[in-house]
């Protein structure tokens, strides 16, 4: 079982700004930009909002096209976690992709 690292964004007056991810981040920073890096080229039209959630008492960077969310991002220290949501009709396009079979297996039985 994965362990998950605790988020560490949970000052709800402590917007998460550049500066304040990538003090947390360290040297994950460079990967946190890489990432947004390419998905700013790849999907321009994706937007992105942090919000502070008080049942998690932490904020979440919430990544969306127009109404439909993409994804959420949380930050720990030294790391981060993303959350893709994927639609049941992709469960086919998975099952054939060379993704590692535990990835598979995990998704298939969610």
């Amino acid at each position: 079982m994965v362990t998950l690292a605790r988020p560490v964004l949970t000052d709800p007056a402590e917007m998460p700004t550049d500066a304040v991810v990538h003090r947390h981040l360290g040297q994950a920073a460079r990967l946190w930009d890489a990432l947004f890096r390419r998905v700013h080229e790849a999907h321009p039209a994706f937007e992105e909002e942090w919000r502070y959630y008080r049942d998690g008492k932490s904020w979440l960077l919430k990544v969306t096209h127009g109404s439909r969310t993409i994804c959420w991002v949380s930050v720990s220290e030294h790391s981060f976690r993303l959350t893709v949501y994927l639609p049941a009709r992709a469960e086919h396009t998975i099952a054939e992709s060379s993704l590692p079979a535990d990835l598979k297996s995990q998704f298939l039985e969610a």
